[in-house]
């Protein structure tokens, strides 16, 4: 059963997003681009290849997505199932995302192996530590606004897997609660800047496969001693891109969404705020 301090911290999460999505209407000047895009643009996690499960058998992977642009903010978070060896879609996006030339937006993901905790203590602590990383990059590329973004990046989060996780462990010392028993720990984590006119002109990379490699430092991928799980590190490879749109069609609203991903679309933020008032009040 999810305890206070998750539901609190879900509701923490909810209601965040709902008054910064306020805060981002009262402060949003008249949309500013090139004309040569249309202003709109896709963000998607694609193939994920499972190298090397970081269990014996097979990893229960959870994966938790936020995108960040200035003060609106989407982040989706899955329960993927099991998991071992090949190639499986994780059909994760954000579409039609309204982006100004000068805009900054960051991107970030979170992958792990959880098979002892409950859906909602997992789902709430992952997503509420993949947002903090993408305000946190989001928060440093508006302050060095004349610095390349990939560059601002690099310097205050990190590229590298291991780079990444020590900087949520720092940022959301809580997501270590998840990691407590058997095999459960990190599978993979990546998070990447742009603004919207670097986007629009490809000026800076759109594409790309973060290849995430694990290893048996304790403090950063949260073995437990004297558990045995894979007699080699975890190895996962995932797919990201973001493309220009054309502003037609379904739109991605700002919130917060979560799902099982074989058990249909994801719910909306007030059905799940709805589910949780009602758990509290009939126990």
């Amino acid at each position: 059963m999810p305890s206070n301090k998750v539901i609190l911290s879900f509701f923490l999460f909810i209601f965040s997003l709902g008054s910064l999505s306020i805060e981002a209407a009262r402060r949003r000047p008249k949309r500013q681009t090139t004309g040569a895009c249309s202003g709109y643009y896709n963000f998607a996690l694609g193939d994920i290849d499972v190298i090397q499960q970081r269990s014996a058998k097979h990893d229960t992977v959870y994966i938790s997505a936020c995108l960040v642009v200035e003060y609106e903010q989407y982040c989706i978070t899955k329960l993927y199932g099991a998991q071992g060896k090949g190639t499986f879609n994780a059909d994760l996006f954000f579409e039609n995302i309204p982006i100004q030339d000068d805009q900054a937006a960051v991107f970030a993901y979170t992958i792990i192996n959880d098979d002892h905790g409950t859906i909602m203590d997992i789902e709430a602590t992952l997503g509420n530590a993949t947002l903090e990383l993408a305000k946190t990059g989001v928060e440093n590329v508006m302050q060095y606004q004349e610095e390349p973004v990939s560059e601002v990046i690099a310097q205050f989060i990190g590229v590298t897997f291991s780079k990444v996780v020590g900087f949520i462990i720092n940022i959301f010392g809580g997501i270590l609660d998840l990691f407590t028993d058997g095999c459960d720990g990190w599978l993979a984590a990546g998070v990447h800047g742009f603004r919207g006119a670097d986007i629009c002109s490809g000026g800076d990379l759109l594409n790309g496969t973060d290849v995430s490699l694990g290893a048996g430092d304790e403090e950063l991928f949260g073995f437990i001693p004297g558990v045995v799980c894979n007699s080699q590190p975890s190895q996962y490879s995932v797919a990201w891109e973001v493309v220009v749109s054309d502003g037609a069609g379904n739109r991605t609203l700002p919130g917060i969404y979560f799902n099982m991903a074989s058990r249909g679309t994801p719910w909306p933020w007030w059905l799940l705020l709805v589910g949780v008032i009602t758990w509290c009040l009939c126990r």
